[in-house]
């Protein structure tokens, strides 16, 4: 059965697939890049915080007869907390979790999402993602053209939370990755400590020698077969 890659998050995650006349959503890049050796199970959750996730978590990583229901994760994303940072001054969509309380949550998450995996052959490593920076005049514009207010996500708040994630990720022993970082990056993502516990990931790259040589056997035996075909019995 194929590997699986578990990406579980809020909208960022859920809008992971979505794509535009000049850009290509997180999710469907990584997926590009492993194309025929893993699955990528979307399991975003827009509007979410780190409260709402911790209250899905058994539908998202919960076992079916016995079996878990995302298959062999190669590895899983946690990506909360854009919805954590919001002010809490947000009347709108009243989505502010505490900072403290946003790191001992995301405990809990990976504490969870390792426990889903005990007693397997190899337990996934989690990479851990920073909420994103904010585009504040842009998001301070759509705002106001839609609730009438400025906007309630600041860089600054946002930065402050990613820290914590770091920190979480840190005492996890998982990879700690910013929002840049992981947008940037098609190549595999797998913690320092659990890369030499994880299957190796197969690599897309020949070298040119090798390359090389098989072409050349591949001739020889196209000639070969051509021989055959128009070689007349003596």
């Amino acid at each position: 059965m194929r590997r699986t890659i578990v990406l579980f998050g809020d909208s960022i995650t859920q809008t992971g697939f979505s794509t535009g006349a000049n850009f290509a959503g997180w999710a469907g890049l990584l997926a590009n890049s492993y194309a025929r050796r893993a699955d990528v199970l979307n399991r975003g959750f827009s509007g979410y915080n780190t409260r709402h996730a911790l209250d899905a978590l058994p539908s998202v990583f919960g076992s079916v007869e016995g079996r878990s229901s995302v298959g062999r994760p190669l590895f899983v994303t946690v990506l909360l907390g854009a919805n954590d940072s919001s002010l809490p001054g947000d009347r709108e969509h009243c989505q502010h979790v505490p900072v403290d309380e946003y790191e001992d949550n995301l405990k809990k998450i990976v504490d969870a999402i390792e426990c889903a995996f005990e007693g397997g052959t190899t337990k996934p490593p989690i990479i851990m993602i920073t909420p994103p920076p904010v585009d504040a005049p842009s998001w301070d514009q759509y705002c106001m053209d839609a609730f009438g207010e400025l906007a309630s996500r600041t860089n600054e708040v946002a930065g402050l939370y990613g820290e914590r994630v770091k920190s979480v990720a840190r005492a996890s022993s998982c990879s700690g990755r910013t929002a840049n970082e992981t947008a940037r990056s098609a190549a595999p993502l797998v913690s320092p400590k659990s890369a030499s516990n994880s299957p190796r990931l197969a690599t897309r790259r020949t070298s040119k020698r090798a390359t090389h040589e098989l072409r050349k056997q591949r001739r020889g035996a196209d000639r070969g077969r051509r021989s055959e075909r128009i070689s007349i019995p003596s």
